[in-house]
């Protein structure tokens, strides 16, 4: 065999260990696996950061019309799904996984109250709307403390004064035509 040949059987030979390493994950091409916990809990943060900053910026104006409720629910909704789809992929480490799962659960509670706020807010029913966000709202405590016991500090924290909060936790009392205006009252943190 000439040296030419020798030459390209050995790229060819670190090319097949390459991708053989990259799909089974070893080495340089590893993830970088489990985190410690106060990498997961620092990276966590950042991302309820970030999705606070985003659910602030699209309620800066609050909703006139069923339309935009239903809008503004969409993206509210849309902004914690991504929230808690990034949170998941992080790799906890296994001492926080019960109280993550605890967490994230009651995260996807909170999710689906709002899906019910945006299905009432699309089919035009204020009262269905409001109470929607009201169950919202009145979760919001409990999301809290379980963010808190995971040892997140800016998960679930609650966007706006416990005032406002506890106002929007009260279910509405009449659907009447006389009933005070209920589409204006987006959620007041992250479901």
């Amino acid at each position: 065999m000439s040296s030419r040949h020798w030459l390209i059987a050995g790229v060819a030979a670190a090319a097949l260990l390459i991708v053989l390493a990259v799909a089974l994950e070893f080495g340089p091409f590893d993830d970088e696996g489990e985190l410690t916990k106060g990498e997961f809990l620092a990276r966590g943060d950042e991302v309820c950061r970030e999705a606070h900053e985003e659910f602030e910026s699209a309620q800066e104006q609050s909703p006139s019309t069923a339309r935009e409720a239903a809008d503004l629910t969409g993206d509210l909704i849309e902004i914690s799904e991504g929230e808690v789809d990034r949170i998941r992929e992080l790799d906890a480490p296994a001492s926080l996984e019960g109280s993550l799962d605890r967490y994230l659960a009651a995260r996807d509670d909170g999710i689906s109250q709002l899906q019910k706020g945006l299905d009432a807010a699309e089919e035009g029913d204020a009262f269905a709307y409001a109470d929607a966000q009201a169950e919202v709202a009145s979760g919001q405590v409990h999301r809290l403390q379980l963010a808190k016991a995971v040892g997140f500090s800016e998960c679930s924290r609650v966007l706006f004064g416990r005032d406002e909060l506890a106002s929007d936790s009260e279910p509405p009392v009449d659907s009447g035509l006389n009933a005070p205006p209920t589409v204006n009252n987006p959620p007041t943190g992250t479901p």
